[in-house]
């Protein structure tokens, strides 16, 4: 029981990094952006092609796959969401315009790495930390902090 709960606490704090995203970008824009998820996605898959395919350090990789996924974010405004506001499109507009890059994006992930899931290991799988009888693996206990960490950073800013 202990390991489920963990492992609940490991994927909400996966999935609070994302809200905390989708919720900056909502409340700056707003309209719900789903291109902001292909911004993550691309981030992932150039930090995984950095690793796998150049050999770069993971350290090295998961920033210029944080430089992608900001760089694919700020084309996106200049070249889709910035004449759509200057044209005065309605956020439903918005909206679908960003349901449309959204799906062109993962249509050419599709196309470049196919559909089979892919594995980003930054190190040898351990046996990690033992926490109240659960386990978990170091890059996951370092997800955990971040998500803490960066969660309250936004909570303190916007305060």
């Amino acid at each position: 029981m202990i390991q489920v709960l963990l492992n609940g606490i490991i994927a909400g704090s996966v999935c609070a990094l994302a809200a905390l995203g989708f919720a900056l970008t909502l409340g700056v824009t707003r309209f719900f952006n789903f291109a902001h998820g292909a911004a993550y996605t691309i981030a992932a898959y150039f930090a995984f092609t950095a690793i796998n395919d150049f050999h770069l350090s993971p350290a090295l990789s998961m920033c210029l796959g944080v430089l992608a996924g900001t760089t694919t974010g700020c084309l996106t405004d200049v070249c889709v969401y910035r004449p759509l506001r200057k044209a005065g499109c309605s956020s439903s507009g918005m909206l679908l315009a960003s349901l449309g890059i959204l799906i062109c994006c993962q249509n050419v992930i599709s196309i470049l790495y196919g559909d089979q899931p892919r594995v980003l290991r930054t190190r040898q799988v351990a046996l990690g930390l033992r926490i109240f009888g659960g386990r978990i693996t170091h890059d996951q206990a370092e997800i955990v902090t971040a998500s803490i960490l960066l969660s309250v950073l936004v909570w303190a800013v916007l305060s």
